[in-house]
């Protein structure tokens, strides 16, 4: 009989209990009301009484399981007999022991009347926090904890529950209970817990450093900048820089430097972690204080914002009105690295991947990477207008004047532009129509404040509008988005002329649910029309050449087009990012519709055309991009097998960024290990690992990857909360995908744990290993499908006269059409064809007039991306 402390439930206990904010007398009534308690009294009683005389037994029970005005003695001896009458009055007298006259030592009956038999039932007793942050009196838990210590001797007791709640427990009642320290329940072998578990340790609920955490949490992008820290708190510097060490070695956060404005930190997955465990347990014992934004905050005026004060916390935050003021937010660096990756080079990406509501979704998002002078900015998308003035006040923002755009840099690092600048204003006006650009602005600084002051009009305009100050409200929305626009686009502009590479993010967090024909077409054609009003050819803005309507913007000079090269291009990239419910050809289809023809050309357009991909399909190089970009951060190099294998359990560029993410900075640079990487997969909630796939594949997924020891089907259907049946049908096909090993001890990943013992071995899957797509879609073939079926569909694969063709196998088994496609980006023997084509998308879209001559990479598209 034994008392173990346990995360895990066993799945043949005889009963679960609930300990919660209950006293010891209707817990007792509880249990005796079971089913499960009921039979294991019963039985015990019987077979107590087995090989025993009635009066030796009797004896027996007068010493054990007496209670105050009630002759248990005898029903239990009559029980033993075999009277039903007597077994249905002993039950219905448990229920009230411990009420009324009955003493709470009266309780302690039940749990010995189970120690009678030779048998030892389980019992799962659920460890809720109410128990201990609940209604219940300290000298009531010292009840209830003396009831479980009795019923500990009498059978076998597991206490469920995280170890933070062992924790409490133990050093709130171990003169009660009878465990010990080492008895509280270790991590289940995530790495993610062992940090947690380690900040549980060093870190009380009520400490600056847990207040610190909170703000980060707080933070849309889980980013703030030291200056903003500072300001919120009433502590020293000294003690905020070491709060701020504290968690950075406790791997909660990381900090990293930025050229102009300073040192910033944000939360990692574990810190995002270990709030959650404090937030479930204690409840938030901290009265957070006012968020400011630092070098983020915008002016304290009543205009839209647009500098660098602290703006009134408002009572109550409404994501969905959009009121007249909004701050300029930090985009979170993992989301930026991954918004850059998922687009093609001067082209637009559709991802299929939720991302998070912001808490205000006027705001707009803003991100710098210097070392590869690299702005992102982006905005919720909810109209036309709404959007492009979040982009344009991200891109004309005082953060992009002090960290992108310093004065010295128009001035005296931007070469061609400084000349141009100086001497030659009208051609940056009419050929990359730049705009707020006078006779009288001569140097870097002027640009800047006509730019600024460009921007806090704007923030006028939409004031207006917020207090409907106009005549006509569809009219003046259309001026808004017009300023909107052009505001953009001279900035886009201008960024490119001096260097700067851009990427405008589109969040869609509610676009599945929203969605319609009409919403996919509004959406495509505001992207469309400011991507050609971000386009070029040379120095020429595309727009203005070929598709300016209005005589009075009409082109004063035009390009001589290169017949041997009459292409532009898309200034930096587009990403658009959310749950689209599976609608992303949809929504790239109609991209590539719109812009095919977002206007009427003009009748004296140059010919040229500006070529634009629209891809809705991850690559590899994606992958690898983001995975080196990431993991530069933390002093890590990628290897060519952790990006395949991160590209074999994830499906965009964004999951594979925010695992990463999780991961501390190395002092030494060095590679990636692939338990490291176990790790990092580990962060990511488990409907993001193999998301094609129905949620319970990622579930199992989950729970093999965090642990470090081989599980049994039923273990993984335990942590996975899915059937067992699931687990075989998985088991099945991850073992077709050689993702699985089988050993003595279960079933485990083809991962290395995160153990000494498996510190650096090379462990991955037969995919990752060199396997090849005919190889692995036999393996499926054969797992999936009847001989007769596997014979038809596999025959193609072997084809004598030509590559492999995979059409009989999709169509006998639709559901490999996701793993196919993620099984291509690995493996060694070429491309997913279906019918002699890609399944890739064609994805090369022309805007502009089609040029007589059309070089093969724009004539025509397809193969593998990446």
């Amino acid at each position: 009989m034994t008392l173990t402390l346990t995360t895990q439930p066993p799945v043949d206990a005889t009963t679960r209990l609930t300990l919660d904010d209950t006293p010891v007398s209707a817990l007792t009534s509880t249990a005796a009301r079971d089913a499960g308690v009921q039979e294991a009294v019963i039985e015990s009683v019987r077979d107590a009484a087995r090989d025993q005389t009635p009066s030796a037994f009797l004896d027996e029970l007068e010493d054990t399981v007496t209670a105050t005005e009630r002759d248990l003695p005898m029903l239990a001896l009559r029980v033993a007999r075999g009277d039903k009458r007597a077994a249905l009055d002993l039950l219905t007298s448990l229920r009230t022991l411990g009420q009324g006259r009955s003493s709470l030592e009266d309780t302690h009956v039940l749990p010995r009347l189970l120690g009678l038999g030779s048998d030892s039932p389980t019992i799962v007793l659920r460890l809720t926090p109410s128990f201990i942050d609940g209604e219940l009196s300290r000298q009531q838990r010292v009840d209830v904890c003396r009831w479980i210590a009795t019923l500990a001797t009498a059978v076998d007791v597991r206490l469920v529950g995280t170890h933070l709640q062992h924790r409490r427990l133990y050093e709130a009642h171990r003169d009660t209970l009878p465990v010990s320290r080492d008895d509280i329940t270790p991590t289940t072998g995530t790495p993610i817990d062992d940090v947690v578990d380690d900040a549980l340790e060093t870190f009380s609920h009520d400490s600056r450093e847990v207040e610190l955490l909170h703000r980060l949490t707080d933070e849309d992008a889980e980013t703030l900048p030291y200056t903003a820290i500072r300001a919120g708190t009433d502590v020293s510097r000294g003690r905020i820089s070491q709060c701020l060490s504290a968690l950075e070695n406790a791997d909660l956060i990381a900090t990293y430097a930025s050229a102009n404005s300073g040192k910033y930190a944000e939360l990692l997955p574990a810190g995002r972690a270990f709030i959650d465990a404090l937030d479930a347990e204690i409840g938030r014992q901290t009265e957070l204080q006012d968020a400011v934004s630092g070098v983020l905050d915008s002016s304290d005026d009543s205009r839209v914002p647009r500098t660098d004060t602290t703006p009134p916390t408002p009572a109550a935050p409404d994501r969905h009105r959009l009121s007249p003021f909004h701050r300029v937010e930090p985009l979170a660096r993992w989301n930026a690295t991954a918004a850059a990756a998922s687009a093609p080079e001067n082209g637009i990406g559709v991802v299929d991947r939720p991302v998070t509501a912001s808490e205000d979704r006027g705001s707009p998002r803003w991100n710098y990477d210097q070392g590869r002078d690299r702005l992102v900015v982006g905005a919720e998308y909810d109209n036309p207008l709404q959007y492009w003035v979040c982009v344009a006040r991200a891109l004309a923002s005082g953060l992009t004047f002090s960290e992108v755009l310093p004065p010295e840099r128009l001035d005296e690092d931007a070469g061609e532009f400084a000349a141009l600048l100086a001497d030659h204003k009208d051609i940056l006006r009419d050929s990359r129509c730049l705009g707020y650009l006078p006779d009288d602005v001569e140097d870097g600084e002027a640009l800047r404040d006509q730019l600024l002051a460009a921007e806090a009009h704007l923030c006028d305009l939409t004031k207006r509008l917020s207090q409907e100050d106009y005549e006509d409200r569809d009219t003046f929305r259309g001026v808004v988005t017009r300023e909107a626009l052009g505001l953009a686009g001279t900035m886009v502009h201008l960024l490119d002329l001096v260097g700067v590479d851009v990427v405008r993010e589109v969040r869609l967090p509610e676009f599945n649910r929203n969605a319609d024909d009409d919403t996919i077409a509004d959406l495509a054609r505001t992207i469309a029309k400011g991507a050609v009003i971000q386009s070029r050819y040379g120095h020429f803005a595309a727009y203005r050449q070929l598709f300016e309507p209005r005589d009075e913007k009409q082109p004063r000079y035009g390009p001589t087009v290169d017949a041997a090269d009459p292409y532009g291009e898309l200034i930096g990239s587009f990403t658009l990012v959310g749950d689209l419910g599976g609608k992303q050809s949809r929504v790239a289809t109609a991209l590539r519709e719109e812009l095919e023809g977002p206007e009427h050309l003009r009748d004296d357009a140059p010919e040229f055309a500006v070529p634009v991909d629209v891809v809705e399909d991850t690559s590899r190089a994606a992958f690898a991009q983001t995975a080196s970009e990431v993991l530069g951060w933390k002093n890590l190099r990628p290897t060519r097998e952790t990006v395949s294998t991160l590209r074999l359990f994830l499906e965009t560029p964004y999951d594979a960024a925010e695992a990463l993410h999780g991961l501390q900075p190395e002092d030494d640079q060095r590679t990636l290990r692939l338990g490291e990487l176990r790790y990092a997969l580990c962060t990511l909630p488990s409907d993001r690992l193999l998301s094609w796939e129905p949620q319970s594949a990622g579930a199992i997924l989950q729970a093999l990857l965090a642990t470090t020891t081989s599980l049994t089907v039923a273990e993984i259907a335990d942590r996975a909360d899915v059937d067992r049946s699931t687990v075989y049908e998985y088991r099945g096909l991850f073992t077709a995908l050689g993702i699985l090993e089988e050993t003595d001890g279960g079933i485990r990943l083809s991962l290395p744990f995160q153990t000494s013992a498996e510190r650096g071995q090379r462990i991955v899957p037969d995919v990752v290993d060199g396997d090849r797509l005919t190889t692995v879609a036999d393996r499926l073939a054969d797992h999936l499908l009847s001989v007769d079926e596997y014979v038809m569909a596999t025959l193609p694969l072997g084809m004598a006269d030509g590559p492999p063709d995979y059409s009989a196998l999709l169509e006998a088994a639709p559901r490999l059409s996701g793993w196919l496609r993620v099984l291509e980006d690995i493996v060694t023997d070429g491309a997913l064809l279906v019918d002699g084509a890609s399944v890739r998308t064609s994805t090369s879209t022309l805007v502009g007039p089609r040029p007589a001559q059309t070089p093969l990479e724009h004539s025509q598209s397809g193969g593998a991306a990446g």
